[in-house]
């Protein structure tokens, strides 16, 4: 399991990105599905800076 999570981040990005499209096209206003979209793209970029940084050689 450890080997894929440097590959997590970026498909964390998109479920967020969908997240977010899925509440403005149904238009609701709630924002515990805002929120989770949110949380999503964020931890989707903080691990893919992870991954990133840990696979370059500086």
């Amino acid at each position: 399991m450890k080997k894929y999570v440097k590959y997590l981040g970026l498909p964390l990005v998109y479920a967020g990105v969908l997240l977010l499209a899925i509440s403005y096209v149904a238009r609701t206003t709630s924002n515990l599905l805002l929120f989770t979209g949110l949380g999503c793209i964020v931890a989707g970029i903080i691990g893919y800076v992870y991954s990133v940084r840990h696979t370059s050689k500086y």
